[in-house]
């Protein structure tokens, strides 16, 4: 089983808007790094968008989205806890 997450609004904060954001992330400008093959944000792109999906089962893949907030991931947040419970319940 893979949990693919989603984290929304990591980009715009390579831009500025949530400088934080670099402290945990391989600084990407423009998508440059792409290119290289080697870079981490290359790799992760490669696994994430390609490898894993070939090898995996499609209904072994369960994608859901979570939003950067200068804090991180808001898991205090009781709706986002409850729309994880539902989604991945069987």
């Amino acid at each position: 089983m893979w949990f693919h997450r989603i984290i929304n609004g990591l980009e715009s904060s390579e831009d500025g808007d949530n400088a934080e954001v670099l402290k945990y992330t391989d600084h990407c400008p423009d998508g440059l790094c792409l290119n290289d093959s080697t870079h981490p944000q290359a790799l992760l792109h490669s696994l994430k968008n390609k490898k894993m999906k070939e090898v995996m089962n499609v209904e072994n893949i369960f994608t859901y989205d979570a939003t950067w907030t200068p804090k991180g991931n808001n898991y205090n947040d009781l709706n986002v806890i409850l729309k994880m419970i539902e989604t991945f319940s069987i």
